[in-house]
Protein backbone atom coordinates (compact mmCIF):
# COMPACT_ATOMS: atom_id res chain seq x y z
CA UNK A 1 0.00 0.00 0.00
CA UNK A 2 1.34 3.39 -0.98
CA UNK A 3 0.87 6.58 0.97
CA UNK A 4 0.39 9.99 -0.65
CA UNK A 5 -1.30 10.75 -3.97
CA UNK A 6 -0.54 13.14 -6.84
CA UNK A 7 -3.14 15.52 -8.20
CA UNK A 8 -3.09 18.37 -10.71
CA UNK A 9 -3.78 21.93 -9.64
CA UNK A 10 -5.75 24.36 -11.81
CA UNK A 11 -2.68 25.13 -13.88
CA UNK A 12 -1.91 21.50 -14.62
CA UNK A 13 0.99 21.31 -12.17
CA UNK A 14 1.34 18.04 -10.24
CA UNK A 15 0.98 18.45 -6.47
CA UNK A 16 1.70 15.76 -3.86
CA UNK A 17 -0.99 15.39 -1.20
CA UNK A 18 0.04 13.66 2.06
CA UNK A 19 -2.20 10.69 2.75
CA UNK A 20 -2.23 7.47 4.72
CA UNK A 21 -3.54 4.46 2.81
CA UNK A 22 -5.68 2.18 4.94
CA UNK A 23 -6.84 -0.81 2.92
CA UNK A 24 -7.97 0.55 -0.40
CA UNK A 25 -8.77 4.00 0.98
CA UNK A 26 -6.43 7.02 1.04
CA UNK A 27 -6.97 9.19 4.17
CA UNK A 28 -5.65 12.74 3.81
CA UNK A 29 -3.26 14.01 6.50
CA UNK A 30 -4.08 17.51 7.79
CA UNK A 31 -2.06 20.10 9.73
CA UNK A 32 -4.00 21.95 12.43
CA UNK A 33 -3.60 25.72 12.71
CA UNK A 34 -5.19 28.31 14.94
CA UNK A 35 -5.46 32.06 15.07
CA UNK A 36 -7.72 35.02 14.52
CA UNK A 37 -9.12 35.90 11.11
CA UNK A 38 -6.28 36.24 8.58
CA UNK A 39 -3.70 34.53 10.85
CA UNK A 40 -2.81 30.82 10.85
CA UNK A 41 -0.36 29.48 13.43
CA UNK A 42 0.58 25.85 12.91
CA UNK A 43 0.26 23.66 15.98
CA UNK A 44 3.66 22.24 16.96
CA UNK A 45 5.87 21.75 20.01
CA UNK A 46 6.43 25.48 20.34
CA UNK A 47 2.83 26.43 19.63
CA UNK A 48 0.48 24.02 21.43
CA UNK A 49 -3.20 24.11 20.68
CA UNK A 50 -4.91 26.35 23.23
CA UNK A 51 -7.78 24.65 25.00
CA UNK A 52 -10.44 26.34 27.12
CA UNK A 53 -12.57 24.14 29.34
CA UNK A 54 -16.22 25.06 29.34
CA UNK A 55 -16.63 23.28 32.69
CA UNK A 56 -14.56 21.47 35.31
CA UNK A 57 -12.55 18.37 34.50
CA UNK A 58 -12.39 15.49 36.93
CA UNK A 59 -9.15 13.52 36.82
CA UNK A 60 -8.83 10.09 38.39
CA UNK A 61 -5.26 8.93 38.59
CA UNK A 62 -2.01 10.83 38.14
CA UNK A 63 -1.50 14.01 36.12
CA UNK A 64 2.00 15.30 35.35
CA UNK A 65 2.02 19.09 34.98
CA UNK A 66 5.20 20.77 33.72
CA UNK A 67 6.42 23.87 31.92
CA UNK A 68 3.30 25.81 32.86
CA UNK A 69 3.84 29.53 32.30
CA UNK A 70 0.58 30.65 33.90
CA UNK A 71 -1.42 29.71 36.95
CA UNK A 72 -3.42 26.47 36.90
CA UNK A 73 -6.52 26.64 39.11
CA UNK A 74 -7.05 23.29 40.84
CA UNK A 75 -9.88 22.14 43.10
CA UNK A 76 -9.90 18.91 45.08
CA UNK A 77 -13.63 18.50 44.34
CA UNK A 78 -14.27 17.90 48.07
CA UNK A 79 -11.61 15.21 48.06
CA UNK A 80 -7.84 15.44 48.29
CA UNK A 81 -4.81 16.07 46.08
CA UNK A 82 -1.46 14.33 46.35
CA UNK A 83 1.48 16.37 45.05
CA UNK A 84 4.84 14.80 44.27
CA UNK A 85 7.42 17.53 43.77
CA UNK A 86 7.32 21.30 44.17
CA UNK A 87 4.21 23.41 43.86
CA UNK A 88 4.05 27.21 44.04
CA UNK A 89 0.69 28.15 45.53
CA UNK A 90 -0.69 31.68 45.14
CA UNK A 91 -3.99 33.53 45.02
CA UNK A 92 -5.69 31.05 47.30
CA UNK A 93 -9.30 32.08 47.77
CA UNK A 94 -9.82 30.00 50.88
CA UNK A 95 -7.84 27.59 53.01
CA UNK A 96 -5.34 25.03 51.77
CA UNK A 97 -5.50 22.00 54.05
CA UNK A 98 -2.29 19.99 53.83
CA UNK A 99 -1.96 16.44 55.14
CA UNK A 100 1.67 15.46 55.60
CA UNK A 101 2.62 11.81 55.73
CA UNK A 102 6.22 12.55 56.79
CA UNK A 103 8.53 15.47 57.51
CA UNK A 104 7.91 18.55 55.38
CA UNK A 105 11.06 20.40 54.27
CA UNK A 106 10.44 24.15 54.01
CA UNK A 107 12.69 26.74 52.40
CA UNK A 108 12.27 30.50 52.45
CA UNK A 109 13.57 30.68 48.85
CA UNK A 110 16.18 33.30 49.87
CA UNK A 111 13.43 35.44 51.35
CA UNK A 112 11.38 35.16 54.51
CA UNK A 113 8.84 32.64 55.69
CA UNK A 114 5.70 33.84 57.46
CA UNK A 115 3.71 31.30 59.45
CA UNK A 116 0.20 32.06 60.67
CA UNK A 117 -1.48 29.84 63.23
CA UNK A 118 -4.85 30.59 61.64
CA UNK A 119 -6.31 31.79 64.91
CA UNK A 120 -5.22 28.62 66.68
CA UNK A 121 -1.80 27.34 67.59
CA UNK A 122 1.20 25.66 65.99
CA UNK A 123 2.65 22.67 67.79
CA UNK A 124 6.28 21.83 67.04
CA UNK A 125 7.64 18.42 67.91
CA UNK A 126 11.40 18.34 67.84
CA UNK A 127 14.02 21.07 67.50
CA UNK A 128 13.56 24.41 65.79
CA UNK A 129 16.53 26.66 65.05
CA UNK A 130 15.47 30.31 65.17
CA UNK A 131 17.90 32.96 63.93
CA UNK A 132 17.92 36.35 62.32
CA UNK A 133 14.69 37.39 64.00
CA UNK A 134 14.22 41.17 63.85
CA UNK A 135 11.04 41.31 65.91
CA UNK A 136 9.45 39.40 68.77
CA UNK A 137 8.71 35.67 68.67
CA UNK A 138 5.90 34.58 70.98
CA UNK A 139 6.50 31.05 72.23
CA UNK A 140 4.12 28.87 74.24
CA UNK A 141 5.26 25.58 75.75
CA UNK A 142 1.75 24.17 75.19
CA UNK A 143 1.66 22.92 78.80
CA UNK A 144 4.94 21.12 78.20
CA UNK A 145 8.51 22.42 78.20
CA UNK A 146 10.93 24.24 75.93
CA UNK A 147 14.65 23.61 75.64
CA UNK A 148 16.67 26.60 74.48
CA UNK A 149 20.21 26.21 73.18
CA UNK A 150 21.86 29.61 72.99
CA UNK A 151 20.76 33.06 74.10
CA UNK A 152 17.18 34.26 74.22
CA UNK A 153 16.00 37.76 75.14
CA UNK A 154 12.82 37.34 77.16
CA UNK A 155 10.42 40.26 77.52
CA UNK A 156 6.73 40.96 78.05
CA UNK A 157 6.10 37.66 79.78
CA UNK A 158 2.42 37.52 80.64
CA UNK A 159 2.74 34.77 83.20
CA UNK A 160 5.41 32.63 84.78
CA UNK A 161 8.36 31.10 82.95
CA UNK A 162 9.37 27.83 84.60
CA UNK A 163 13.01 26.99 83.84
CA UNK A 164 14.64 23.64 84.46
CA UNK A 165 18.40 23.62 84.12
CA UNK A 166 20.87 26.50 83.91
CA UNK A 167 20.02 30.04 82.84
CA UNK A 168 22.70 32.62 82.07
CA UNK A 169 21.47 36.16 82.74
CA UNK A 170 23.58 39.07 81.52
CA UNK A 171 23.34 42.74 80.57
CA UNK A 172 20.19 43.36 82.61
CA UNK A 173 19.54 47.08 83.11
CA UNK A 174 16.50 46.68 85.37
CA UNK A 175 15.45 44.40 88.20
CA UNK A 176 14.47 40.82 87.33
CA UNK A 177 11.98 39.24 89.75
CA UNK A 178 12.79 35.53 90.20
CA UNK A 179 10.87 32.85 92.08
CA UNK A 180 12.17 29.40 92.93
CA UNK A 181 8.72 27.88 92.26
CA UNK A 182 8.78 26.17 95.68
CA UNK A 183 12.21 24.74 94.89
CA UNK A 184 15.68 26.27 94.99
CA UNK A 185 17.93 28.52 92.91
CA UNK A 186 21.66 28.10 92.43
CA UNK A 187 23.56 31.19 91.28
CA UNK A 188 27.02 30.88 89.75
CA UNK A 189 28.74 34.25 89.71
CA UNK A 190 27.97 37.60 91.30
CA UNK A 191 24.52 38.91 92.11
CA UNK A 192 23.99 42.53 93.15
CA UNK A 193 21.50 42.62 96.03
CA UNK A 194 19.94 45.77 97.42
CA UNK A 195 21.46 45.91 100.89
CA UNK A 196 20.18 49.36 101.86
CA UNK A 197 18.03 47.66 104.45
CA UNK A 198 15.28 49.54 106.24
CA UNK A 199 17.19 52.69 107.22
CA UNK A 200 18.13 55.74 105.15
CA UNK A 201 20.50 58.54 106.19
CA UNK A 202 20.95 61.45 103.76
CA UNK A 203 22.75 64.76 104.44
CA UNK A 204 22.36 67.85 102.23
CA UNK A 205 24.32 71.11 102.53
CA UNK A 206 23.16 74.52 101.29
CA UNK A 207 24.93 77.90 101.18
CA UNK A 208 22.97 81.07 101.96
CA UNK A 209 23.57 84.34 100.03
CA UNK A 210 26.68 86.49 100.41
CA UNK A 211 25.24 89.04 102.84
CA UNK A 212 24.83 89.50 106.59
CA UNK A 213 21.25 90.76 106.64
CA UNK A 214 19.64 89.72 109.91
CA UNK A 215 16.77 87.23 109.80
CA UNK A 216 13.43 88.12 111.35
CA UNK A 217 11.12 85.63 113.02
CA UNK A 218 9.42 83.52 110.36
CA UNK A 219 11.92 84.25 107.57
CA UNK A 220 12.94 81.59 105.07
CA UNK A 221 16.57 80.47 105.21
CA UNK A 222 17.42 79.75 101.60
CA UNK A 223 20.08 79.78 98.88
CA UNK A 224 19.24 83.00 97.02
CA UNK A 225 17.46 86.34 97.32
CA UNK A 226 16.13 85.98 93.75
CA UNK A 227 16.20 82.34 92.60
CA UNK A 228 16.19 79.99 95.60
CA UNK A 229 16.48 76.21 95.28
CA UNK A 230 14.74 73.59 97.36
CA UNK A 231 16.72 71.30 99.68
CA UNK A 232 16.55 67.90 97.95
CA UNK A 233 17.21 64.57 99.68
CA UNK A 234 17.92 62.20 96.76
CA UNK A 235 17.34 58.44 97.05
CA UNK A 236 15.88 58.83 100.53
CA UNK A 237 13.08 56.29 99.97
CA UNK A 238 13.99 52.66 99.30
CA UNK A 239 12.07 52.57 96.01
CA UNK A 240 10.47 55.06 93.66
CA UNK A 241 7.26 56.14 95.37
CA UNK A 242 8.46 54.42 98.54
CA UNK A 243 7.39 55.32 102.06
CA UNK A 244 8.53 55.21 105.68
CA UNK A 245 9.05 57.42 108.74
CA UNK A 246 11.49 60.27 109.39
CA UNK A 247 12.85 59.48 112.85
CA UNK A 248 15.81 61.82 113.34
CA UNK A 249 17.12 65.20 112.15
CA UNK A 250 20.40 67.05 112.73
CA UNK A 251 21.02 70.64 111.55
CA UNK A 252 24.53 72.09 111.73
CA UNK A 253 26.02 75.37 110.49
CA UNK A 254 29.55 76.72 110.10
CA UNK A 255 28.90 79.76 112.36
CA UNK A 256 29.35 79.29 116.09
CA UNK A 257 27.47 80.79 118.99
CA UNK A 258 24.09 81.32 117.34
CA UNK A 259 20.93 79.95 118.96
CA UNK A 260 17.99 80.11 116.55
CA UNK A 261 15.27 77.50 116.53
CA UNK A 262 14.61 76.22 113.02
CA UNK A 263 11.33 74.83 111.66
CA UNK A 264 11.82 72.26 108.87
CA UNK A 265 8.99 71.92 106.33
CA UNK A 266 8.91 68.61 104.40
CA UNK A 267 7.41 67.92 100.95
CA UNK A 268 7.05 64.94 98.61
CA UNK A 269 7.83 67.13 95.57
CA UNK A 270 9.31 70.59 95.13
CA UNK A 271 7.02 73.27 96.63
CA UNK A 272 6.62 76.96 95.82
CA UNK A 273 9.67 78.78 97.23
CA UNK A 274 10.21 82.28 98.64
CA UNK A 275 13.50 84.15 98.55
CA UNK A 276 16.02 84.07 101.37
CA UNK A 277 15.31 86.48 104.24
CA UNK A 278 11.64 86.72 103.17
CA UNK A 279 8.72 85.69 105.36
CA UNK A 280 7.89 82.02 104.78
CA UNK A 281 4.52 81.57 103.06
CA UNK A 282 2.36 78.46 103.19
CA UNK A 283 0.35 77.88 99.99
CA UNK A 284 -2.80 75.81 99.65
CA UNK A 285 -1.57 74.81 96.17
CA UNK A 286 1.25 72.89 97.90
CA UNK A 287 -1.17 71.00 100.15
CA UNK A 288 -0.90 67.73 98.20
CA UNK A 289 2.90 67.91 98.35
CA UNK A 290 3.18 68.63 102.07
CA UNK A 291 4.50 65.81 104.26
CA UNK A 292 4.57 67.82 107.47
CA UNK A 293 7.03 69.82 109.59
CA UNK A 294 9.05 69.62 112.80
CA UNK A 295 10.81 72.19 114.98
CA UNK A 296 14.38 71.74 116.11
CA UNK A 297 15.45 73.07 119.53
CA UNK A 298 17.72 76.10 119.82
CA UNK A 299 21.12 75.57 118.26
CA UNK A 300 24.05 75.12 120.62
CA UNK A 301 27.82 75.42 120.42
CA UNK A 302 30.46 73.37 122.23
CA UNK A 303 31.68 74.51 125.64
CA UNK A 304 35.00 75.57 124.12
CA UNK A 305 33.59 78.49 122.18
CA UNK A 306 37.08 79.70 121.32
CA UNK A 307 37.98 76.67 119.25
CA UNK A 308 34.47 75.63 118.17
CA UNK A 309 33.47 76.35 114.57
CA UNK A 310 29.82 75.31 114.43
CA UNK A 311 26.39 75.51 115.96
CA UNK A 312 24.01 72.57 115.78
CA UNK A 313 20.67 71.17 116.86
CA UNK A 314 19.07 67.74 116.69
CA UNK A 315 15.94 65.74 117.47
CA UNK A 316 15.98 61.95 117.69
CA UNK A 317 12.35 61.59 118.78
CA UNK A 318 10.65 62.22 115.45
CA UNK A 319 8.19 59.89 113.76
CA UNK A 320 6.87 61.65 110.67
CA UNK A 321 5.31 59.40 108.01
CA UNK A 322 6.29 60.16 104.42
CA UNK A 323 5.67 58.86 100.90
CA UNK A 324 7.87 59.85 97.98
CA UNK A 325 6.08 60.68 94.71
CA UNK A 326 7.33 59.11 91.45
CA UNK A 327 10.94 59.22 92.68
CA UNK A 328 12.93 58.27 95.79
CA UNK A 329 13.45 61.92 96.82
CA UNK A 330 11.87 64.13 99.46
CA UNK A 331 12.32 67.92 99.89
CA UNK A 332 12.76 70.46 102.70
CA UNK A 333 12.51 74.23 103.34
CA UNK A 334 13.98 76.00 106.42
CA UNK A 335 12.18 78.70 108.46
CA UNK A 336 13.76 80.46 111.43
CA UNK A 337 11.68 80.90 114.58
CA UNK A 338 14.13 83.40 116.10
CA UNK A 339 16.01 86.53 115.06
CA UNK A 340 19.69 85.95 114.25
CA UNK A 341 22.43 87.55 112.19
CA UNK A 342 24.06 85.17 109.70
CA UNK A 343 27.51 85.12 108.19
CA UNK A 344 28.00 85.89 104.50
CA UNK A 345 27.81 82.63 102.53
CA UNK A 346 27.01 80.71 105.71
CA UNK A 347 26.53 76.96 105.25
CA UNK A 348 23.76 74.80 106.71
CA UNK A 349 23.78 71.00 106.62
CA UNK A 350 20.56 69.08 107.30
CA UNK A 351 20.80 65.32 107.94
CA UNK A 352 17.62 63.22 107.95
CA UNK A 353 17.30 59.61 109.06
CA UNK A 354 14.37 57.48 107.94
CA UNK A 355 12.97 54.08 108.80
CA UNK A 356 11.75 52.70 105.46
CA UNK A 357 8.87 50.46 104.48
Amino acid sequence: MADNIVIKDGGGTSVVIATDQVGSVQYPIHKVAFGVDGVATAVDGDNPLPVTLAESMTVSGTVAVSSVSTAVPITDNSGSLTVDGTVAVSSVGGTVAVSIASALPITDNSGSLTIDDGGGSITIDGTVAVSGVSGTVHVDDNSGSLTVDGTVAVSSVGGTVAVSGTVAVSAISTAVPITDNSGSLTVDGTVAIDTTGLRSVVAVEITRPSDTTAYAIGDSVNTSTSAPTVITFPNFARTSGGSGYIVSAVLSTDKKSITPRIRVHLFSSSPTLVNDNTAYSSLYADNTKRIGFFELPAMITGSDTTNSTESYSQDNTLRIPFTAVSTRSIYAVLETLDVFTPASGQKFKLTLTGDLD
